[in-house]
């Protein structure tokens, strides 16, 4: 027989410690000797409830970055900010939505 990564009691205080989250599998982990992935591994093997973080938010399709830098141009009132066409999408659309209307 091999040997086991968790013991009968871990494995209760996982079953118990039920709904877990990437915070929570985290938190357990360190204090267990144990990676967040493991903890997720068995909390899923052992069928209890865990809450997936949310998937990170995409760019929109129909929005280029080419756009987003004339919006902020615009809002800002400058002509000039093709430097910023190299920032991230996600990183526009915060700049975009952080300037007063």
């Amino acid at each position: 027989m091999t040997d086991r990564n968790y013991t009968v009691a871990q494995e209760a205080e996982l079953t118990s410690g039920a709904p877990w989250n990437y915070e929570s599998a985290k938190a357990w982990g360190e204090a267990n000797g144990k990676g967040w992935r493991s903890v997720v591994a068995k909390v899923l093997s052992l069928q209890v409830e865990y809450i997936r973080k949310p998937a990170p938010v995409k760019r929109p399709k129909d929005v280029t970055k080419a756009e987003l830098v004339a919006e902020i141009a615009t809002k800002l009132e400058v002509t000039d900010l093709s430097g910023l066409e190299k920032a991230t999408v996600k990183a526009l659309i915060d700049l975009l939505g952080a300037i007063p209307a």
